[in-house]
């Protein structure tokens, strides 16, 4: 079976919605209480959740129309979009080291999507 080069697209919009869960986890991690009142009032913890659940929505229906091994490995982009969040929305640093670690993962999932 073939992975449709949609699958892929698809695929990168799912990753980064992890990312956006991530980055909503975090959010909520900062005034996180271990209470059920708390938690019931956090709205971070709420973006993460339904955004993990719109993700995961995504992904069981792209599941179908290709490839696992491909699909699959196109989720480690989160890694990716995660630290361009870190960068530049949560202003964490990230070094050169963590850039070349992406850049390894990208160049990993490219080989997969694109010749695997």
């Amino acid at each position: 079976m073939n992975t449709p080069f949609w699958v892929i697209i698809a695929m990168v919009f799912v990753a980064l919605l992890n990312a956006t869960g991530q980055l909503f986890n975090k959010l909520a991690s900062k005034t996180l209480s271990l209470s059920i009142k708390g938690m019931l009032k956090n709205k971070n913890l709420y973006m993460a959740v339904t955004i993990f659940f719109v993700g995961a929505i995504f992904y069981i229906l792209i599941l179908p129309h290709g490839e696992v091994s491909i699909i699959y490995s196109l989720s480690a982009l989160s890694y990716l979009w995660g630290m361009v969040f870190a960068k530049y929305l949560l202003k964490e640093d990230v070094n050169i080291y963590k850039w070349a670690g992406a850049a390894l993962i990208v160049t990993g999932v490219s080989v997969i999507g694109f010749l695997g």
